[in-house]
Order: structure tokens, then sequence, then C-alpha cells
């Protein structure tokens, strides 16, 4: 895969996560406590942000699908460094 590719890919696989994670716990954390919630709120901003999470993973398995047809993200073999009998291990251990 292109470097460009492989950082798409990081982005997207844990980015996303990360980003609804906490966009759902700091956005409840300042709502819950304008609304006036006092006690257990720490809590109830930390499921909030889990049950985020769990939405951006719902739709990165719908957005697989698309993914995976794109073939953007498909590595591809571009050179053998090793020949199957063993020829070339010398020259790639010098």
């Amino acid at each position: 895969m292109d470097n460009i590719n492989v950082m798409k890919a990081i982005s997207i696989a844990y980015g996303i996560p990360l980003l609804a994670l906490m966009f759902g716990t700091i956005s409840s954390f300042f709502i819950l406590k304008n609304i006036g919630v006092v006690k257990g709120l720490e809590v109830y901003s930390f499921f909030t942000g889990i049950l985020f999470t769990a939405g951006a993973y719902l739709f990165l398995r719908f957005k697989d699908r698309s993914i995976r047809d794109s073939r953007k993200y498909m590595p591809t073999i571009t050179q053998i460094l090793i020949h199957p009998e063993g020829q070339g291990l010398k020259e790639l251990l010098k």
C-alpha cells in the first residue's frame, strides 16, 4: 500500500472511534452539567462516550463493504526479496 493510503486507513480505523469517544464524553458532560445533573455526572458522561464509540464502530462496519470494494486499501506485492528455493538469501543478508 502507498504510505498515504496506510495513514488514511489508520485514521479511519482508530481516529473515528477516538473522536466519537471524546465528543460523546465531553459533550454529554457539559450538556448534563447545564441541565443540572450533579450526581453521577462523570459516569453518565463515560457511558455516553462508550455509546458514541460503539456507534462509530457500527458506522465503520456498515461502510466496510464500500471501502473493501474500492481496492484502494488493498495491500499488493511489489517485490519478492527471497527466492522460494532460498536463493537470494545470501545477498539479502550481506
